[in-house]
């Protein structure tokens, strides 16, 4: 597809690449660059791509006769990898803290030359995309924004400015996914201009197992951040739950449902799944831990919500485990995802198994090693 580093947005827009991708597509064939939403829609789970066709944006009409498109209407923009997490799920692309912590370690060779890339701006900083930008603004319908933590961005902040001051604001509908660290007042009123703003809050977890996860997030922080953001919902602003379902917390995902159902009632939660980083991906579970979890699953009661919810939060668990069941397991990638958890235990000075002794207990008891045991115990 091209890369910003060496092209310009035009470039993309218009690329080889992308053109072949519209071509498959408008032909109905399945592309490879879409396997996640194929795989998730074979295994009966709503797809990002489903999640767009029945009402994410309000898409203007769209001329599918032509590989050539004037401009896009939808972007995804991460013009930033500063972040102030280091999340497990993550890496040093999307995080400058794990960028950080992995020149420090020398975790890989490659990273001091690309550090520049990593942290560099690609639009507002940048004349010709600058102006792309500017000319695709009659034909925006929706921008999301990512990071890096998108909330602490001068660039998206930046990206903002200019569709205010260029007089689209209100034609435009705005998406953040933030880690939740942060609560920006000043940002909350800029919104207030737009069509309207989706605010995705990323929430995999609670407690102590969340600051595990999200090193060196704070859960008391992170809760009253969710509370407040709970309250700012509006005709211009949705606030949503956005968890990212991985070996670390499917687990506890009964208790995730529960916690929101009891503190945030009005916040909606979406489940999404780790493809990135196959040895967190559900699918590559052993068959006896998705066993496990499949009883666990049915028998889960939510005393705290009303009888009629109750099918609805267990019919959202089961179709977690559907997609963990649609594939076998590799057993090198589940080796790889426990060797991980003891590499940055012993890093960042944590422990897996006091974190989440449930899990773990169920880990070792199913496997039955000293070696397992082991190496879920680095860092103790």
């Amino acid at each position: 597809m091209g890369n910003l580093k060496t092209h310009t947005i035009e470039d993309l827009w218009q690329s080889e690449g992308l053109v072949k991708l519209r071509q498959d597509l408008r032909s109905g064939q399945k592309p490879s660059e879409c396997k996640i939403c194929w795989d998730e829609e074979a295994a009966g789970v709503k797809s990002y791509r489903q999640d767009y066709l029945n009402g994410r944006i309000e898409e203007k009409p769209i001329d599918y006769s032509t590989d050539h498109p004037t401009a896009p209407q939808t972007l995804d923009l991460k013009l930033s990898n500063l972040c102030n997490l280091r999340c497990r799920i993550c890496g040093p692309v999307a995080s400058s803290l794990w960028l950080k912590e992995s020149l420090k370690q020398k975790l890989n060779s490659n990273l001091e030359t690309n550090q520049e890339y990593y942290l560099s701006n690609k639009i507002t900083d940048h004349g010709s995309n600058r102006e792309t930008f500017i000319k695709w603004l009659p034909h925006l319908s929706h921008v999301e924004m990512f990071g890096g933590e998108p909330l602490l961005s001068r660039e998206n902040r930046e990206i903002e400015e200019i569709i205010i001051t260029q007089g689209f604001a209100s034609k435009i509908s705005l998406l953040y996914n933030t880690n939740i660290t942060t609560f920006r007042n000043d940002m909350v009123e800029r919104w207030k201009l737009f069509k309207k703003v989706t605010l995705s809050l990323s929430l995999d977890d609670i407690d102590g197992r969340i600051e595990y996860e999200r090193s060196p997030a704070k859960w008391d922080v992170i809760r009253r951040n969710v509370l407040k953001y709970s309250k700012i919902q509006c005709s211009k602003i949705k606030v949503v739950l956005f968890c990212s379902v991985s070996n670390q917390n499917v687990w506890y995902l009964p208790e995730y449902l529960e916690w929101v159902v009891l503190n945030a009632p009005n916040l909606e939660v979406s489940f999404n799944f780790v493809h990135s980083a196959p040895e967190f991906c559900i699918t590559n579970l052993p068959r006896k831990i998705k066993i496990a979890l499949r009883r666990k699953f049915e028998s889960w009661t939510f005393d705290c919500s009303p009888h009629y919810q109750n099918d609805i939060l267990r019919q959202r668990l089961l179709n977690v485990l559907d997609f963990a069941e649609s594939r076998s397991d590799i057993p090198e990638v589940w080796k790889k995802f426990k060797e991980s958890m003891a590499h940055f235990d012993e890093i960042r000075g944590q422990n897996f198994a006091l974190t989440f002794p449930e899990f773990y207990k169920l880990i070792s008891a199913r496997e039955g090693s000293n070696v397992d045991r082991i190496e879920f115990e680095v860092g103790r």
